[in-house]
């Protein structure tokens, strides 16, 4: 399968909003932003979330990149 065919089958089945939709109500921290870069975060981050804020620990990949997954789509 190609890379063109992967990502639209991944887009067929992935739902970010699905568990935020799910969580919504419960009194769950979540995230502002439901889509976020992964690897870009080198020290302990406060980010605003729905109802409060929320602590984003380090997420740096070993190699140094950072995955956007709207870039991917």
């Amino acid at each position: 399968m190609g890379r063109k065919t992967a990502l639209a089958k991944a887009g067929q089945v992935f739902d970010s909003n699905l568990h935020r939709n799910a969580l919504r109500g419960t009194g769950a921290d979540m995230p502002g932003a439901p889509l976020t870069l992964e690897g870009a975060i080198s020290t302990l981050l406060q980010a605003a979330g729905e109802s409060a804020a929320a602590s984003l620990l380090q997420n740096r990949f070993f190699d140094g990149r950072v995955f956007d997954p709207q870039a991917a789509a």
